[in-house]
């Protein structure tokens, strides 16, 4: 998609797509809370959730913003300098947004798949009889 679109069409997809992604692997941790008791590291899980939440409700809404104004600042044809520098102000704002939703991404990553690592080496087959 991203090779086959223009960036601000695929941006302002992209701006739709991640408050749901986001929403979707909250509520698929919340329901691996159920799981917690036979982890012996359960604060994996509450790291892969925090992480989710702080992307979903803090950094993603921020994102978009910064990403929305600068895509109308592009659109305007205003040619000043000071819109030139505005420009590059959310372009760099948007940079550090973006690196701190990767990196929140791969802590709720590496949480939920650590988690389920512990999980699977702690289960044996009598726990799966029951």
């Amino acid at each position: 998609m991203f090779k086959n679109m223009r960036r601000q069409d695929f941006g302002r997809i992209q701006a739709k797509l991640f408050p749901k992604y986001f929403s979707l692997a909250a509520a698929a941790i919340t329901i691996l809370l159920n799981t917690v008791q036979f982890a012996s590291r359960p604060w994996l899980l509450y790291a892969a959730l925090a992480a989710t939440l702080g992307n979903w409700l803090v950094i993603e809404p921020k994102a978009s913003t910064i990403l929305m104004e600068r895509y109308d600042l592009e659109n305007s044809g205003a040619d000043d300098e000071a819109t030139k520098d505005r420009i590059q102000t959310l372009y760099k704002t948007f940079s550090k947004m973006h690196g701190m939703s990767s990196l929140l991404n791969l802590v709720a990553l590496c949480g939920a798949v650590g988690h389920a690592w512990f999980l699977a080496n702690g289960m044996n087959l009598t726990m799966l009889a029951l």
